[in-house]
């Protein structure tokens, strides 16, 4: 049989042309395997050079609590000391820095009532003493590592790495402590820091007013803070709710604000809040012109000195015994009119009047906490239930006799100005 020449021609085109693609492919895959090597062999090398690291200042604290206990397990002091003078120096002074610096001078027996400053020396081979330094700080340093060494065991910690490095630290510290409280011819002051370092708790801290440390620094340090005081500014919101027959005036919120200060367990501030909505029904009031009005006006204005007690104190929570005196006014009637231009009359409203005598209890937890050198600031919720003792007239109208339970919450700051700047007392 024989095959046409154009046949026979489209067939050897297809051929050749099949062939060709067949080339062009396996050279594209090719190039693309060699490609992929060449660029993960790039990926690989450039992972290779970044070899630098930039510890920050958590890293080199972290680092320095897991290196600390086996340096001095091991009895590698030298390092252990170079490892602490690192930290310091680039880092600053943490509350772990400063509280094995005293438990190391105890060890050595060259404890005096002086700290390294790293921020008034930060450099040098041969750090200076300074006694201001350590008179500043050590009541906060005290107070600080009261609330890290008390780290919960609880099985959500677990899981975290850090708080289990810290709670062990701080385990290794007090066990550390403990050991060097059999040193035999130890001051009353370093017997003091050596119980209070292994016993972390208020008990111990208040035996600072012990007459067996009269003298020291500690001590006088320990005495400034307990006197010390601050500012306190907070905003006002709650409930205002009537008994007796003031129920007729209906209930209603009141926001405000409070200034005053603190000292110690006690607080008083200048307390302003204004009641506000229309009562829920109508009530009637006599006015200027002896004429009766039924209306359903209402805004509450309360002005006074509030007063408080922390009778306990756990950590970051305050419980408080709460009274105050004010002046008490409510606005019963005001004039639709009054703010006519041609309505020139004074006596556009009616208010009825009273003193304000309260008392109640009062809940606080500290949820924020800035602390430095020089000063404190505490951010905190109050929570606060008072029974406030009144007496409103209102004459010919409806009558108002019976008293008040206000409900408050405060959102507020309290700021210390002073260097020992973690107050817990």
């Amino acid at each position: 049989m024989q095959i046409p020449a154009t046949l026979l021609a489209a067939g050897i085109f297809f051929a050749l042309f099949c062939n060709t693609m067949r080339r062009f492919l396996l050279f594209v895959l090719m190039s693309s395997i060699c490609l992929a090597g060449h660029a993960q062999v790039n990926d690989m090398q450039v992972e290779k050079m970044m070899t630098r690291r930039a510890l920050s200042c958590d890293d080199i604290a972290y680092n320095a609590v897991c290196l600390i206990p086996n340096l001095y397990r091991n009895n590698r002091l030298d390092t252990l000391h170079a490892l602490l003078n690192y930290t310091e120096r680039n880092c600053g002074m943490y509350e772990f820095t400063f509280t094995l610096d005293v438990l190391l001078a105890i060890k050595d027996r060259n404890f005096r009532e002086a700290i390294h400053n790293p921020y008034k020396y930060p450099n040098g081979s041969a750090p200076q003493q300074d006694e201001e330094f350590y008179k500043d700080n050590i009541i906060s340093y005290l107070n600080t590592y009261r609330e890290q060494a008390d780290i919960p065991a609880h099985p959500g910690n677990n899981f975290n790495y850090i708080v289990m490095a810290y709670r062990d630290y701080y385990g290794f510290i007090k066990s550390m402590a403990s050991s060097l409280a059999t040193t035999p011819g130890l001051s009353s002051t370093e017997k003091f820091l050596l119980n209070y370092y292994a016993n972390p708790n208020d008990s111990t801290l208040k035996n600072l007013a012990d007459s067996s440390l009269h003298g020291s620094k500690i001590q006088s340090a320990y005495a400034d803070n307990q006197k010390d005081g601050g500012i306190n500014i907070a905003a006002v919101s709650g409930v205002w709710i009537p008994t007796g027959q003031l129920k007729n005036l209906g209930t209603h919120p009141y926001l405000g604000f409070l200034l005053g200060g603190k000292w110690r367990r006690f607080t008083a501030d200048m307390n302003l809040s204004i009641s506000f909505l229309n009562a829920s029904q109508a009530h009637t009031t006599k006015i200027y012109n002896d004429s009766l009005v039924t209306v359903r006006d209402f805004t509450g204005f309360y002005f006074g000195i509030d007063a408080g007690y922390s009778i306990a104190q756990r950590k970051k929570s305050e419980l408080d015994i709460l009274g105050g005196i004010a002046y008490d006014g409510l606005e019963v009637w005001r004039d639709p009119n009054a703010n006519s231009n041609n309505n020139n009359s004074t006596n556009n409203s009616k208010y009825l009047n009273s003193v304000n005598l309260n008392a109640g209890l009062g809940y606080k937890y500290y949820f924020h906490t800035v602390r430095d050198s020089k000063k404190l600031t505490r951010g905190y919720l109050w929570l606060q239930a008072k029974y406030n003792y009144v007496d409103f007239h209102n004459n010919g109208g409806t009558p108002v006799s019976g008293n008040a339970i206000t409900v408050s919450v405060l959102c507020g700051m309290f700021g210390r100005a002073h260097k020992q700047y973690y107050d817990q007392n």
